[in-house]
């Protein structure tokens, strides 16, 4: 009966898996599109017409992070590209991916990444020389 039970209910599970991946993957779409702008969860949510909380719900269910961890992972993966691949300054890059301030952007790099943005450029170009 509880086997019975089990594969009646998969197929319901199956379609919700799916949906939340599906939405995931329009979430993604979006974040690419719009990463470096200064916004928040709630514009990613309204973009998909659905609220914050649903949102990172299926964030966490689909990449165990929340909304914000995505957003700012996306954000720190462009600046290492930036700070490996061209002679921006610091705050050019922190403001070009939406940080108001040089030094919130070498704070949250810095928090992440346990390196200064600049100790960063430094380590990996004298690696790469």
């Amino acid at each position: 009966m509880i086997d019975a039970e089990r594969k009646r209910n998969l197929p319901i599970e199956n379609v919700v898996k799916g949906s939340q991946i599906s939405t995931f993957s329009t979430f993604l779409k979006i974040l690419e599109e719009n990463f470096r702008r200064s916004e928040g969860v709630s514009f990613y949510a309204d973009k998909m017409n659905m609220s914050e909380r649903n949102l990172n719900l299926i964030c966490k269910n689909n990449f165990q992070k929340s909304v914000s961890e995505i957003i700012e992972t996306r954000k720190l993966v462009e600046a290492k590209n930036l700070l490996l691949h061209s002679d921006k300054t610091v705050s050019e890059i922190g403001f070009e991916l939406g940080y108001n301030e040089k030094s919130y952007f070498t704070r949250v790099f810095h928090a992440r990444m346990g390196v200064t943005p600049s100790r960063f450029r430094e380590m990996t170009r004298s690696m790469i020389s």
